[in-house]
């Protein structure tokens, strides 16, 4: 699915799925049509049937779409926060001496140029760079090699060691949700699972049969609709809908 998204554009992949999908169903009920199943059903038992069936579906595509987009909107926020306490830094070495600031500042510069650039196009497979893992160590060992001297120095510098901390943690995060995604078994469960709704909405007996069409029509294009919705949410730095990488690229970061 991940090399799916990297390569197929999100428009054309989004039509082709929801079309599969009306497709299918409108194959089913023309073979439904063509045995004559309709004259063995009832309505009524068969209404209560896919009434149930399809709260049962439906809640489990809700669920995994909810589930993703959470995770989704965990992984901006993993960005900025990992953004944020990396410009902390810069503010919080401005007491030290001017050659062990510049030292820091340009290593800084190094990571997030390699973040943006290396590691960003890394992670759309699921992958870290090691590059920006040496780069952000380079970061480590320059602040380490700083000789905060007075007392307001070494506070800032302590606060400058902290933040970075959590910047490593912000990574670690990152990366793990670039390499995260749902269970193949959920997945197969959700896209397999779509053909009971779509096969049991054919069996539908209504007296016009361009109203029976239209019925599995817009049900199919929901579930297709639900699926396109899981597929690109599934991995949130692969594809074209992705989390943004633009907070390394503002404000103080931006500047070095």
């Amino acid at each position: 699915m991940r090399w799916i998204l990297n390569n197929v554009p999100t428009v054309p992949l989004g039509v082709v799925i929801i079309a599969a999908s009306v497709v299918f169903s409108l194959v089913i009920l023309a073979w439904v049509r063509r045995r004559g199943a309709h004259a063995f059903m009832d309505n009524d038992a068969l209404g209560v049937l896919f009434t149930v069936i399809g709260i049962v579906y439906g809640i489990m595509l809700a669920f995994a779409i909810v589930d993703l987009w959470t995770s989704f909107g965990a992984a901006r926020e993993t960005i900025s926060a990992e953004a944020g306490a990396l410009a902390q830094v810069t503010v919080d070495i401005r007491p030290l001496a001017q050659a062990d600031r510049h030292a820091v500042e340009a290593s800084i510069a190094t990571y997030v140029r390699t973040v943006v650039t290396e590691e960003r196009m890394a992670m759309r497979n699921g992958r870290e760079s090691e590059a920006a893992h040496t780069a952000l160590d380079a970061v480590a060992f320059t602040l380490e090699r700083a000789q905060p001297v007075t007392p307001a120095q070494q506070a800032w510098y302590s606060e400058a060691v902290t933040k970075l901390n959590e910047v490593v943690t912000a990574r670690r995060t990152r990366l793990e949700a670039a390499e995260g995604g749902m269970p193949l078994p959920f997945e197969l469960l959700l896209f397999l699972g779509a053909v009971i709704p779509i096969g049991f909405m054919t069996l539908v007996n209504v007296p016009h049969r361009a109203i029976t069409t239209a019925m599995v029509v817009a049900t199919a294009a929901l579930v297709g609709y639900g699926l396109f919705l899981v597929v690109i949410l599934n991995f949130p730095f692969s594809g074209t809908v992705t989390v943004s990488f633009e907070p390394f690229r503002a404000g103080v970061l931006g500047r070095l």
